[in-house]
């Protein structure tokens, strides 16, 4: 795995105070258990907010492990890749 060592265009984080108005697309690597060995394997999630918090990242390896079944996944690291506004729900005529 190699480091970006671009400079980070937003040093504040993903977002201000939007979280739920985007997409945060994440590149993710992670290992897991296959028949006694150890794989590796990457993916592209989108979350509807910011990765900030520990807890947020044993949530995504829980989920991996829990609803993909992929054997002790441990997340090695993760980037954000973009960022995409959500269309605002449309508005019904009255």
């Amino acid at each position: 795995m190699t480091t970006d060592n671009r400079p980070n265009p937003n040093p504040n984080g993903a977002t201000g105070n939007d979280a739920g108005s985007h997409l945060y697309h994440y590149f993710v690597s992670f290992n897991h258990n296959t028949g006694g060995n150890i794989s590796f394997a990457n993916a592209e999630i989108s979350l509807l907010q910011p990765i900030r918090r520990y807890e947020q990242v044993v949530m995504l390896q829980n989920y991996y492990q829990r609803e993909l079944g992929f054997a002790n996944a441990l997340i090695l690291g993760y980037t954000l890749m973009r960022t995409e506004p959500v269309a605002a729900p449309s508005q019904k005529p009255a």
